[in-house]
């Protein structure tokens, strides 16, 4: 399905990169805003900070920095149209494709996590949703 401006269904937010800056954006202005009102430790609001990271954050940031880095060395066609080359400078794409792997995993080295068994369920159902919206 085509839409007037040619971009197709979905518009940029066909792209998982897209949809991976948004969710990394509201979950650390939530965090930051969780941390400065209420105490660091308590229970509630630890909890979800750590399974909403370990279900969406972590492993969605993980995937989009491996697999568009590991199309990208096979064929950067796949990834970058050849109208995009000329308006996307290769610090943004860095910026978009690398640096969310890195703040995720310093976030993983240095802000103790309390020890749980996050749902298995989650990352399929946000996976599945992901499918649907941009095959629909």
């Amino acid at each position: 399905m085509e839409v007037a401006s040619g971009i197709g269904f979905g518009g940029d937010w066909q792209y998982l990169t897209h949809w991976n800056a948004m969710i990394q954006l509201c979950y650390y202005l939530t965090c930051g805003i969780v941390t400065m009102v209420t105490l660091p430790q308590q229970y509630p609001s630890t909890q979800i900070r750590d399974y909403i990271f370990s279900v969406v954050v972590l492993p969605l940031s993980l995937f989009v920095a491996v697999m568009y880095w590991g199309l990208y060395s096979i064929d950067p066609a796949l990834v970058i149209s050849p109208t995009a080359v000329y308006t996307e400078t290769p610090w943004f794409n860095n910026m978009k494709h690398t640096f969310v792997i890195v703040w995720t995993v310093t976030e993983l080295l240095i802000i103790p996590r309390s020890p749980g068994n996050p749902r298995r369920i989650s990352p399929v159902l946000f996976s599945g949703g992901y499918l649907v919206w941009v095959h629909v």
